[in-house]
């Protein structure tokens, strides 16, 4: 019998200098955008605040237990779309 050890390659660590900066460069980046908060589909929980209106991301509603993903896209509002005026 065989007795070694099989071992897994080390996994990547990022330093703490390294971290800090992602973390300012992520908070500068966000500052320049506006937000815009998330609410479920199904009750209207707010879920999130995201800060674009692109990708998919998986969400659970934390009060209807609604679990899926959403697309960033089709959960937008479009600014004074309920003020447009029609054309006569």
């Amino acid at each position: 019998m065989d007795n070694t050890v099989t071992t897994s390659p080390p996994k990547t660590v990022i330093s703490a200098r390294d971290l800090k900066r992602k973390l300012f460069l992520s908070r500068k980046h966000a500052e320049e955008k506006e937000g815009r908060n998330i609410s479920c589909p199904n009750c209207g929980f707010s879920l999130l605040y995201a800060y674009s209106h692109e990708g998919v991301i998986a969400v659970k509603c934390q009060k209807c237990k609604f679990n899926g993903p959403l697309d960033l896209a089709y959960f937008r509002t479009v600014k004074g779309a309920r003020y447009r005026r029609r054309k006569p």
